[in-house]
């Protein structure tokens, strides 16, 4: 993908700001850090920097990669419709659920669902409601649990993923359990247990039906797993993790 992310930006400037317009260098390094690099990125910049400009040129470059949809967490009305505006001048597929229009929701999940968006705009509230597109609840809170791991609150964020893991086990999305096992295996392997946190990702997996290391946790835990274990111990830790899928998820996860 490496030059993508650039030309994407490119692409979404010129289209949100003009022919004129050009990226700023720090731009450019978030939207390579999304694309590229599949790492997390936090920017803070004061309005009008060109945020939105990032989201959306990451989500081009990752689409046209053939990756899935953006989803934007927006806290107010008139700004998501300004950002699905924006979306659509960028050349991106996008549509929001909201307390106004409940009575598209089937119909933009729906849509979503096809792979025919490219972005999702929801408000916070939406994620602190399990019964609404569970999958979001589980994935938030597995991101808070790899942020409390990475703080160093262990038992806080043991307590995120074992709700990560109900709920995403309640979805039966296997591809979101998967994610919620490598969070854990990321939580074990952080309370000194390697030889778990292989399983783990031999379950995660498993669950999924592929090994998956464009994410930046899994590929980091099976490093550091590996460097404790070494290669044979590490494989086959890993491969009992084959018998693990989403009925046993949470039973394999020890929460």
């Amino acid at each position: 993908m490496e030059g993508m992310s650039a030309a994407a930006l490119e692409r979404v400037i010129t289209a949100m700001a003009g022919p004129d317009a050009r990226p700023r260098p720090d731009q450019i390094t978030a939207v390579e850090a999304l694309a590229e690099y599949r790492r997390r990125v936090l920017v803070v910049q004061a309005t009008g920097w060109g945020k939105s400009a990032v989201y959306w040129a990451a989500t081009a470059a990752l689409r046209a990669a053939g990756g899935g949809p953006t989803l934007v967490v927006s806290p107010l009305l008139a700004l998501m419709r300004d950002q699905i505006a924006a979306a659509g001048r960028a050349g991106l597929r996008a549509a929001t659920v909201n307390s106004t229009n409940v009575d598209d929701w089937d119909e933009v999940l729906t849509e979503m669902g096809a792979g025919r968006l490219d972005v999702l705009l929801i408000s916070p509230e939406r994620l602190s409601n399990p019964a609404f597109a569970p999958q979001f609840g589980a994935m938030t809170r597995n991101t808070q649990g790899l942020i409390e791991a990475a703080a160093g609150d262990l038992p806080r964020a043991r307590r995120y993923h074992e709700e990560a893991m109900r709920i995403a086990i309640g979805s039966r999305d296997a591809p979101v359990v998967a994610m919620c096992l490598v969070g854990v295996a990321d939580l074990v392997l952080r309370e000194g247990d390697p030889e778990r946190a292989a399983y783990l990702l031999g379950g995660a997996d498993a669950v999924r039906g592929s090994t998956d290391r464009t994410v930046h946790d899994a590929a980091d835990v099976e490093r550091e797993a590996r460097a404790a274990l070494g290669d044979a111990g590490f494989e086959a830790a890993y491969c009992r993790g084959s018998d693990v899928i989403v009925a046993n998820a949470l039973e394999a996860a020890g929460l």
